[in-house]
């Protein structure tokens, strides 16, 4: 566990970036997370990632992957990738109806990732502007251009980064039962 642990230690004498390194000195996410990202970026295929979460912690993630695009992570000095930040208006919240049940998935572009209405523990009467309630119309746009990528050529359409906080209230009301929790798109 020590051995592990030591793993996950930010390099001594590297400045820590608070977006990365918790206070203590690790490791805010695995490094395994972001030399995946780098790989899918690499590998000139076109692909879509998705961050998804019940909780609070979208923001956070999403100021560590900026920070790590700009080159700040110890592991990845000089890493110029911009194409793998998530830009405001791909962060989403997915909520369902009380009423009927129905998904909704509405655009965020504040990042605020639905705290406003958690705190009012009140929920939209009608979807905003940019929502989308059919399958297919999430899949479009979480898959976005990606699904554009021709010639086996990389560009900022080869690899499409989302950010989704699903609907843990509907969740919890329904006993955490798999089939109430994310869907699968």
């Amino acid at each position: 566990l020590a051995a592990m642990r030591d793993t996950l230690h930010w390099p001594a004498g590297m400045p820590r970036d608070p977006h990365l390194c918790s206070a203590d000195g690790y490791y805010s996410f695995l490094p395994s997370f972001f030399h995946t990202l780098v790989a899918l970026r690499d590998s000139e295929r076109p692909c879509s990632v998705v961050l998804r979460t019940f909780g609070t912690d979208l923001p956070h993630l999403l100021k560590a992957i900026d920070a790590f695009a700009a080159g700040k992570h110890p592991l990845f000095p000089n890493l110029q990738a911009p194409e793998l930040r998530v830009p405001p208006q791909r962060t989403w919240v997915g909520r369902y109806a009380q009423a009927d049940g129905s998904f909704t998935l509405a655009s965020d572009p504040g990042g605020h990732f639905g705290f406003a209405s958690q705190q009012a523990n009140a929920s939209p009467s009608s979807p905003p502007p940019s929502a989308f309630t059919s399958e297919e119309a999430v899949l479009q746009e979480l898959q976005g251009d990606v699904a554009n990528y021709v010639n086996g050529r990389r560009g900022a359409a080869s690899i499409r980064v989302s950010a989704v906080q699903d609907d843990y209230r509907w969740w919890k009301a329904a006993n955490y039962s798999p089939r109430s929790g994310k869907p699968l798109w």
